[in-house]
């Protein structure tokens, strides 16, 4: 009896020690495996619009020229996101997700892009827009050099470069407050 006793509190210890073993080592693999994470970037942020019918959007990122000669901008990675969301069926106050458009590119100093979403056919749509900036580049430091500027055009009309297109409203994005 003496002897299951002592063989029973053996395999404890030893059951005990090998999973203090375990989790040990998936400590020192989570803490000695993490990968590099990204630079922080910025985020522009431009709410959530509601489209009519016949109205599409328009949004435009730029990277910044250099101010004098010495100064380096580093190229940078543009993820533009247009969420788009309808009225829930069963609730009239809830959006529900329906899709996302996404692009991503890369941006060289004085280079710019835009993208127009003129999915809207119906109209009733409302539509979230974000830009995320992320530069190339770090400094030594770890600070985030490089930036862009995004503005976002509704347009009402034709198609997109029709001349029959007038815009509605400019929303210049700004990363805080007010930025004139």
């Amino acid at each position: 009896m003496k002897k299951l006793a002592n063989m029973n509190l053996k395999n404890k210890i030893a059951t005990t020690f090998a999973l203090a073993a375990l989790v040990v080592g998936f400590l020192v693999a989570d803490i000695f495996g993490q990968t590099r994470l990204e630079p922080q970037g910025e985020a522009t942020l431009f709410g959530t619009h509601t489209t009519a019918a016949g109205q599409f959007m328009r949004l435009a990122v730029a990277n910044r020229l250099p101010v004098s000669v010495r100064e380096i901008i580093p190229c940078v990675r543009v993820r533009i996101v247009f969420d788009i969301y309808e009225q829930s069926k069963t609730d009239s106050l809830r959006l529900v997700f329906v899709r996302r458009l996404e692009r991503t590119m890369t941006l060289d100093p004085g280079e710019a892009a835009s993208l127009d979403f003129s999915e809207s056919r119906t109209g009733g749509e409302r539509v979230s827009v974000s830009v995320f900036v992320i530069p190339e580049e770090v400094t030594g430091d770890g600070s985030v050099r490089g930036t862009a500027v995004a503005t976002l055009e509704v347009f009402q009309g034709g198609q997109a470069g029709d001349g029959s297109v007038r815009k509605i409203s400019t929303l210049p994005g700004v990363i805080k407050g007010f930025d004139p």
